[in-house]
């Protein structure tokens, strides 16, 4: 099993969640139109949280599909049913790392934002990997977050930057791991290979504003912990973060998630 996830569950996470799905819906939903006919599929949403894409995914393989989304949190198990209430979709509560699910058992594996925010995660395309069919698709979205920034500059989006990144190092993750899926996708033999990165500007007033003070409040206590900053110190950067980000002349470049798409070698 894992390490601990570092974001906090609670209400905001689950806003900070469904505010971010919903800024790359678009792209997410446009990848899945180029990937093939999928009706009749079966799909699993490897690490699905509150429900990722699997209305997404439950729209493509049709009602004679199967979209199976696998987590490890109870809770977010329950907002993804809530959210997503569709008779194809199963939810499954286990260790994605050793998940309770048959090896070579799907069309498609989708993931989001795991591999590189998990500690530990890169050992999950292994496990995608192998529970793809032969012929299967693997679909990756993950972040690179260099680009993540606002104009003009401010210090406590950027002290927060800083302090997200580092954290997200010494736990074992990686926010750059979106450049990484060209190459773990060439060295596990996959074939198709399609490469896709995607960003957003942000405006004040759009709900994506308030990512970033949203994500240092979900990692309040792993901030803390690790010693990168005091409280008071945090209180102070997220107070600031958030004003800048809802001034009207602020405008925000997302993060880029980086699309990846590739066809497990083998006869179907």
């Amino acid at each position: 099993m894992s390490s601990p996830y570092p974001l906090d569950m609670a209400a905001n996470e689950v806003h900070r969640l469904r505010i971010q799905g919903e800024l790359f819906r678009l792209d997410a939903s446009e990848i899945l139109s180029q990937i093939g006919e999928l009706t009749g599929a079966r799909v699993l949403d490897l690490c699905c949280g509150v429900g990722g894409v699997t209305d997404l995914l439950c729209e493509a393989v049709g009602p004679d599909g199967e979209v199976v989304g696998l987590d490890l949190d109870s809770a977010k198990l329950a907002e993804a049913r809530a959210w997503n209430p569709a008779p194809n979709l199963v939810l499954i509560e286990g260790d994605a790392f050793a998940p309770p699910l048959e090896a070579a058992s799907f069309d498609l594996v989708h993931s989001r934002f795991a591999m590189g925010i998990i500690p530990g995660g890169r050992a999950l395309f292994d496990v995608a990997v192998g529970l793809l069919r032969p012929g299967g698709v693997l679909f990756l979205e993950e972040g690179y977050a260099d680009t993540y920034a606002c104009h003009p500059p401010n210090v406590d989006f950027d002290r927060g930057m800083a302090a997200m990144t580092r954290c997200f190092e010494l736990i074992g993750s990686s926010l750059r791991m979106g450049l990484d899926l060209p190459a773990m996708l060439r060295d596990a033999g996959m074939q198709e290979i399609a490469l896709r990165p995607v960003s957003h500007l942000i405006r004040a007033g759009d709900p994506m504003a308030d990512h970033m003070a949203l994500t240092l409040e979900a990692m309040r206590a792993t901030i803390l912990d690790r010693g990168l900053m005091s409280e008071d110190e945090l209180a102070s950067t997220i107070a600031g973060a958030r004003m800048h980000t809802q001034h009207p002349g602020t405008v925000i470049h997302s993060f880029t998630m980086v699309q990846a798409v590739g066809r497990k070698g083998g006869m179907r």
